[in-house]
């Protein structure tokens, strides 16, 4: 490259904004801040989801994989609740669905009574008096049970007590046992 130091620079400057640019699209991308001229060298661009997959939302579910059925809602509500099926029991087929097989797997081994043995989530929502708002209700709990079944496990790192802590637990044992020792009846002969 024949040219002068700036001119490679001003270049370099220019490539990093435009690579910095995509990543930015990217979701989960973290960056420090823009490199001085000196630091141009250096790669800056730090993703935390780089061996993710990325995180599936209710909008990326195809409508006909959700089945809604109005029913009507239990609870208070005077002759309303009587006439109206304002309540929405929304079902989802999570074996049979279109997910992938990493997230449906963490979906059916969740703890939650909403996930049933067949592999359905049954969300019954009710606390509203429009349907279209227990429906919009309905999806949100959806949502949240997705985000938790995609949210990534944290290891757990094991640790060793420090030698100084050993020695404070034994030490403060060994005086709990002396204080006990001395509240024993004494020995007569």
């Amino acid at each position: 490259m024949a040219s002068t130091g700036g001119t490679a620079i001003f270049c370099w400057a220019i490539f990093l904004q435009n690579l910095r640019g995509y990543f930015l699209r990217k979701e989960g991308a973290r960056f420090a801040s823009k490199p001085t001229s000196h630091e141009l060298d250096t790669s800056y661009f730090v993703s935390d989801t780089a061996a993710r997959e990325p995180m599936i939302t209710v909008t990326d579910i195809p409508a006909a994989e959700l089945e809604f059925n109005a029913v009507r809602a239990a609870g208070p509500g005077g002759q309303h609740v009587n006439k109206v099926s304002s309540a929405i029991h929304l079902r989802y087929d999570v074996e049979n669905s279109s997910l992938p097989p990493v997230v449906k797997e963490r979906l059916l081994r969740l703890r939650d009574a909403r996930v049933n043995r067949h592999g359905v989530i049954v969300i019954k929502a009710q606390n509203h008096r429009s349907q279209d708002q227990n429906k919009r209700e309905a999806l949100a709990r959806l949502a949240e049970i997705l985000a938790r079944a995609q949210k990534p496990t944290m290891r757990r790192v094991k640790t060793r007590p420090t030698r100084a802590s050993v020695k404070r637990r034994l030490n403060i044992k060994s005086r709990r046992s002396s204080l006990k020792r001395l509240r024993d009846k004494p020995l007569t002969d």
